[in-house]
């Protein structure tokens, strides 16, 4: 992923992601490298490192949610994610 789709999904500031991305890249769970495709662009990766951190954060974010969850019934979260995909779209188009 280049630096600026990452940028754009983030909905943050350049120099914000390029903070964010420098942080990371210190702790060497990320590489920005030349783009072979646009040489004024920088593509994204995950180190190996990078790939075990974000699946020990999924894993755990999973579990966070199981228990959150776990006293509402099936058919409430479907309509918790409904009405908050609604409000998501209409935030998204101010």
């Amino acid at each position: 992923m280049s630096q600026r789709e990452l940028t754009e999904r983030l909905h943050l500031q350049r120099a914000s992601v390029s903070e964010i991305l420098g942080k990371l890249e210190m702790r060497q769970l990320v590489v920005r490298e030349q783009s072979l495709s646009d040489r004024r662009s920088q593509d994204i990766r995950l180190t190996a490192e990078g790939i075990r951190a974000a699946e020990e954060i999924a894993g755990r974010q999973k579990t966070e949610y199981d228990e959150l969850f776990e006293d509402i019934a099936e058919e409430e979260q479907k309509t918790l994610y409904e009405l908050l995909g609604k409000l998501l779209e209409k935030w998204r188009r101010r």
